[in-house]
């Protein structure tokens, strides 16, 4: 959990979120997606060969989803597992996206970055926000170990006690104040969701969520976290001038407003420093 502590006075001092309406033709395309009430954008700084190559789509569907190995193992995960009661997942809303490293869309004048290489498992407590395009989407990674708590008490800031008496321990630092860090990009937050061994894999949970855009502040974080795990800070040129440098992560002041509506897995063959990291490395290296 990247939880921080509280300071009002950056609260005070700092403008909430407004939702961005406009899209500037200039540095983008864009075109409607028939699955969602929504507008994909292509950024003309992203080679056409690499925005190709890394807007892959999803499995959807038991036929797909069955041949689809790595979902597989993600669903035998969660059921070995066991941090949320079977019963609470809506597997017939189950996929699996693909690369999509460079797909990011317009969806209620709110930036929605696909994830990329995981399983989601959507949640039923959730599922009712699939097309509530006024709540933005937003991704927070978290150890596994975490998850059966934050499933039970949803995200809640450090400092804060449970129900069971306990108070949450802070994780991560607190840059700008106390309160529930979540991210628009699925990488960022997935620098947070520390491997696991399992079998012979390494996986990691990232939960994909919803979120009130009235109660939340963006934030800019590229610098000593993005560094050390990929080896550079300019985290935002990954999506051609889509994504600001200064609008990296959400910080809410309400974590009431904040939904849980599905649980992102990620089942890797090498640790993801070795592996995957790299691999978008190599993505960024080819941005104009």
């Amino acid at each position: 959990l990247y939880y921080n502590l509280l300071q009002t006075s950056l609260f005070l001092s700092t403008m909430a979120y407004k939702p961005n309406d406009n899209i500037d033709d200039a540095k983008v395309q864009g075109y409607k997606d028939s699955a969602h009430s929504g507008v994909r954008l292509k950024s003309n700084k992203i080679p056409a060969s690499v925005w190709n190559a890394n807007n892959e789509g999803y499995d959807y569907g038991s036929h797909a989803l069955n041949k689809n190995g790595k979902h597989q193992l993600a669903l035998q995960f969660i059921k070995e597992k066991k941090f949320i009661p079977e019963n609470q997942y809506s597997h017939g809303d189950d996929c699996y996206y693909k690369k999509n490293w460079c797909h990011i869309e317009e969806r209620g004048g709110h930036r929605y970055i696909r994830p990329s290489n995981c399983s989601k498992f959507v949640l039923k407590s959730g599922k009712k926000y699939f097309n509530q395009y006024n709540f933005q989407y937003a991704y927070h990674g978290t150890a596994t170990k975490n998850v059966a708590s934050i499933y039970q008490n949803g995200l809640v800031p450090s400092g804060a006690k449970l129900p069971n008496g306990q108070r949450v321990n802070q994780a991560h630092g607190n840059m700008f104040g106390n309160g529930v860090y979540t991210t628009k990009i699925p990488l960022y937050a997935q620098l947070y969701a520390t491997p696991e061994r399992w079998k012979n894999y390494y996986v990691q949970t990232v939960f994909m969520v919803r979120q009130d855009p009235k109660s939340v502040w963006e934030k800019g974080c590229e610098g000593a976290k993005t560094r050390n795990m990929l080896g550079r800070d300019d985290f935002h040129v990954l999506y051609g001038g889509l994504v600001d440098s200064n609008e990296i992560q959400f910080l809410a002041k309400d974590h009431k407003s904040i939904v849980l509506q599905a649980i992102l897995v990620k089942i890797h063959d090498v640790d993801p420093r070795n592996g995957e990291y790299k691999d978008v490395v190599k993505i960024w290296d080819q941005m104009k």
